[in-house]
């Protein structure tokens, strides 16, 4: 394991109790320091550093775009529900009355194209039942040529012609008397003039009277019958030509009503939502915490400020929720392996001396990086590549404490391992050689070499797992 970044430590009852102890050896001539075996808990644990982050940010946007009023100091702490952006409502209320205008023009106007839409569809209507009319007249007139003249249409054409020839013929006779009293000078020529105007229409009424009777008693003839028909034929053409026009007058007056309505509903929501903007105008914090105001841009680095003009939807601030903390640190490749979701973290921060945040492991990052990725661009052009891989190792803490910070630096153990009741001595106490663990061991006043099984090492510790027995005095050696 990479010694930048692992400890290894035994704590607990046992580890206060056990004590060094110094004796006075006579077969060396020498002072020689003891520690005393002991059993308990025995850890091997990872050492890394980073920054607080919050486990949850909630952001604050712009309602709309338009200027800033007013915004929130960074760093201000402020409770959930308390104002802190305010947006310039000048621009909304002129669009809002300029809206409202012409919001009322649509409105004329829709009431017009639907009062003008409901006067052709009438026309349309009065048109079909004009049309049906003439085609029952037509068909009245189309059966009574079919039918042929009654005996009662017969007489009534002799009775019309007889009595229009007698009516001429008397007419014609006093005539004749008026020229000759008015050769006489016994009437006046505007008398005779008057009678022969009444023989002119007597006559005319005479060759009617004579063509209908010529025409009854002809009855009906196949030409006659024809022109009935197709007298019939038309109407019943103009009729349906009339439905046509309603249905089609119906389906464009349908879609000009639409427009119009569909224009009034439009700026009408945009009316709505610029009222809507007005109520947005003002932003309250949705959370407690520490204001973090937002950057403009990508490129460009100042913050948000009074004045701006920002975009909707332009993250302005962001608090982060500071009861729930997050730390991510960084492990060498080469331990990367024994890091594991779940595994106990514990956190100290020189910001608070003397406390121990305790957390868990939550994510190891699946792809490695320079260990001098995260330096300025500068320092990376001076120092270069590390050429060595570190793995972001992403640690919830599980404290809640309202001292906690983004931002703050802590250093953090990551415990890969734990034994609950091992047997430990210091790793001076260890001697190596030709692959083989050893130990010396003072009793009796003499000292015995014994060899050892080894399990887990630290850098202050090492856990022995065969050879050695509780409460064994074995010597440390001499660095």
């Amino acid at each position: 394991m990479s010694r930048h970044w692992k400890t290894g430590l035994a704590v607990g009852v046992v580890m206060i109790a056990a004590a060094a102890t110094s004796v006075a050896m006579r077969t060396r001539q020498a002072i020689v320091t003891t520690f005393e075996a002991r059993r308990g808990v025995f850890e091997v644990a990872l050492k890394t550093e980073g920054e607080l982050q919050a486990a949850a940010k909630h952001s604050v946007i712009s309602p709309f775009s338009g200027e800033l009023l007013r915004i929130h100091h960074a760093g201000e702490h402020v409770e959930a529900g308390t104002i802190i952006v305010e947006m310039n409502t000048d621009t909304i209320n002129d669009a809002i009355e300029a809206g409202e205008s012409e919001l009322r023009e649509l409105e004329a106007n829709r009431i017009k194209v639907e009062e003008s839409v409901a006067q052709r569809i009438n026309s349309a209507k009065l048109a079909i039942k004009g049309a049906g009319v003439e085609l029952r007249l037509a068909t009245l007139r189309r059966d009574e040529v079919e039918a042929g003249p009654s005996a009662e249409e017969t007489l009534d054409s002799e009775r019309n012609l007889s009595s229009a020839e007698i009516i001429v013929k008397n007419r014609t006779e006093e005539l004749g008397i008026l020229e000759i009293l008015a050769r006489k000078g016994l009437v006046s020529a505007q008398e005779v003039e008057k009678k022969r105007l009444e023989l002119v229409q007597s006559t005319s009424s005479l060759e009617k009277a004579k063509a209908r009777f010529a025409t009854v008693s002809a009855g009906s003839t196949e030409s006659r019958r024809e022109d009935a028909a197709l007298k019939v034929r038309i109407a019943d053409i103009e009729l349906e030509r009339a439905r046509k026009h309603l249905d089609s007058l119906g389906e464009l007056t349908k879609s000009q009503v639409e427009k119009a309505r569909l224009a009034e509903e439009r700026k009408r929501r945009d009316v709505d939502e610029e009222r809507g903007n007005i109520k947005k105008s003002a932003v309250a914090a949705p959370v407690s915490g520490i204001v973090q105001v937002g950057q403009r841009g990508r490129w460009h680095r100042r913050k948000w400020r009074q004045g701006d003009w920002a975009w909707e939807y332009a993250r302005l601030i962001t608090i982060p929720t500071i009861r729930k903390m997050n730390l991510t640190g960084k492990v060498a490749e080469d331990d990367v392996p024994l890091v594991k979701e779940g595994q106990e973290v514990r956190a100290r921060l020189p910001y608070l001396p003397g406390r121990v945040l305790k957390g868990t492991v939550t994510r190891t990052a699946p792809l490695g990086k320079d260990a001098h990725a995260d330096f300025g661009e500068r320092t990376r052009d001076k120092i270069g590549e590390a050429e060595r891989q570190v793995f972001d190792v992403d640690m919830a803490l599980e404290e809640v404490d309202i001292n906690l910070m983004p931002g703050l630096r802590a250093n953090a153990e990551i415990v890969i391992y734990r034994n609950e009741s091992a047997l430990y001595v210091p790793t001076s106490a260890i001697k190596r050689s030709d692959g083989t663990d050893t130990v010396e061991v003072l009793l009796n006043g003499a000292i015995a070499e014994r060899k050892v099984t080894v399990g887990r090492r630290g850098e202050v510790y090492v856990e022995v797992t065969s050879g050695l027995d509780e409460a064994d005095l074995v010597i440390l050696q001499e660095e």
